[in-house]
């Protein structure tokens, strides 16, 4: 998806996709541009960050530049250059976040959202096969006559 929300060559754009767990939006998957160590270690308070204010109100968050907005925290272990951010609500689950160096155009927005619908879509059914299968499990065998 980094590659896709690109308007100008060169231009360096970072993916993540936080999940909600216990009033924290968790790092599970990432794009470059993330450290490694923090895959499931990185950490956003739903009280005090955008991507949390993302989740709890079910709208997407467009910043250009997240220094200005009174909901970020600068990370203590990252100097970090990006700016510009797009929060995108993926349902009861979490929230997907895109991360730029420079404001985003208009476009970027509706691709992002195109993607929060497609991932908050794959996790719905795979809850509901889930469920399918767990009440499968639980029938108890007819025996044959």
């Amino acid at each position: 998806m980094a590659s896709d929300v690109k308007y100008r060559p060169g231009e360096r754009h970072r993916c993540g996709l936080w999940i909600e767990s216990g009033g924290e939006l968790i790092l599970l998957h990432a794009s470059a541009g993330f450290p490694d160590h923090y895959l499931r270690n990185r950490r956003l308070d739903i009280e005090r960050s955008i991507a949390g204010k993302s989740f709890r109100r079910g709208q997407t968050i467009v910043l250009d530049n997240v220094r200005e907005n009174d909901d970020w925290e600068p990370n203590p272990e990252s100097s970090s250059p990006y700016l510009a951010l797009i929060c995108i609500p993926i349902g009861r689950w979490g929230v997907l976040t895109v991360d730029a160096l420079h404001p985003m155009k208009e476009h970027v927005k509706m691709i992002c959202e195109l993607y929060g619908c497609m991932i908050e879509g794959a996790m719905e059914e795979y809850m509901r096969l889930l469920s399918v299968t767990e009440i499968a499990a639980s029938k108890p065998e007819k025996k044959q006559a």
